[in-house]
């Protein structure tokens, strides 16, 4: 997986989309995570988005992800008001977005 444009291809070389990568499709995930204790008790599996692109990949017959961006946003009321920030057992929220493109090494073009 990349943030950027490229991969590595077999012999350290970069690889972009249309320059040694086919681009197979593309994917957005939005998960919520719940935690208590400002955060230090996940009530949510955070392992769910890992999977999913995972599956995506294997669901595309591809080799890796190119282009991934991610949000983190908080955006429960309940964190942000004062009150609640002391109640160590009300839940927090965060909202994360992943998307990315999917990709499959076809070779780099010289």
């Amino acid at each position: 997986m990349s943030m950027s444009p490229y991969l590595y291809g077999p012999n350290g070389e970069n690889v972009s989309i249309d320059n040694g990568l086919e681009h197979l499709g593309s994917f957005l995930f939005v998960k919520n995570y719940y935690g208590i204790l400002a955060g230090l008790v996940p009530l949510s599996n955070d392992k769910k988005i890992s999977e999913d692109i995972q599956n995506r990949i294997r669901e595309l017959n591809g080799d890796g992800v190119v282009n991934l961006h991610f949000v983190v946003a908080n955006n429960n009321v309940a964190n942000n008001c004062i009150v609640f920030v002391y109640i160590p057992f009300w839940p927090g929220l965060t909202k994360v977005k992943v998307w990315g493109d999917v990709v499959r090494y076809s070779g780099a073009k010289k």
